[in-house]
């Protein structure tokens, strides 16, 4: 992150835009480190007015996958955000086996879904689950890269001892494109608990699941009411997608 704010200050920008949101961008970004540079706070992605075209969607009583999720292991030196993108699909995956859930839940590179295949995936999804993206922690002059190298690759939760401190000193999770994506799909969303930049709220567009899967089973229990399901993606689509 020095590395990174050293060019930036010597090419002298006028305008950063930046996804740290707007009442921490002054502690990455100092002011008198940019004295002449002015932070713009945008969000990490957008609702693509080719979303507009897209095939009327199949209505999820029809949807064949119950529980649907592509996420990705970015391994533990971008803290528990980052972890969580790995841990809800593993757990619910899980979950899914023992219960008979059938579901299509992945998060290695080789079942990664790109292009039109993505919104179709989506589409056939009665729930998708979900995070907040982003990353607690700042590797500032490299020390947690180094240290997880010295460690020989550790698991999270043998790093999180050592990240726990750093990681508490910021709150940058946020809404993620996919949530803008699973809502143009007319899909309802799973998501942990979190903030998702004030957006978006739980009980009215998404389903929240504690990180600790505590109320699993209060969460399974919506699945079973497909018409209280498709009136929450209804809700969210006018309230993302639409407007």
């Amino acid at each position: 992150t020095n590395v990174l704010r050293a060019r930036m200050a010597d090419i002298g920008y006028d305008i950063v835009l930046t996804c740290i949101p707007e009442d921490q961008v002054a502690r990455v970004y100092p002011p008198a480190m940019f004295p002449r540079t002015r932070f713009v706070s945008v969000l990490t992605g957008y609702v693509p007015r080719s979303i507009a075209s897209r095939p009327p969607v199949v209505p999820i009583a029809e949807r064949k996958i119950t529980i649907g999720y592509r996420g990705r292991d970015a391994g533990p030196r971008y803290g528990r955000l980052a972890f969580d993108k790995l841990e809800i699909g593993r757990r619910m995956k899980t979950e899914c086996e023992a219960r008979g859930i059938t579901h299509d839940i992945e998060w290695t590179e080789d079942k990664r879904i790109y292009g039109p295949a993505w919104y179709d995936f989506l589409g056939s999804c009665q729930v998708v689950l979900g995070a907040e993206t982003g990353s607690n922690v700042f590797d500032w002059d490299g020390e947690v890269n180094d240290e997880y190298r010295n460690r020989g690759g550790p698991s999270y939760e043998e790093f999180l001892p050592w990240l726990a401190e750093r990681e508490a000193e910021w709150n940058i999770g946020q809404i993620s494109a996919r949530i803008f994506e699973a809502a143009a799909a007319r899909t309802p969303m799973i998501l942990f608990e979190g903030k998702y930049s004030g957006i978006i709220e739980p009980g009215a567009h998404y389903i929240q699941l504690h990180k600790d899967f505590s109320n699993l089973a209060d969460v399974l229990a919506c699945l079973e009411f497909t018409e209280k399901l498709q009136a929450m993606a209804d809700r969210t689509w006018y309230h993302l997608i639409q407007s």
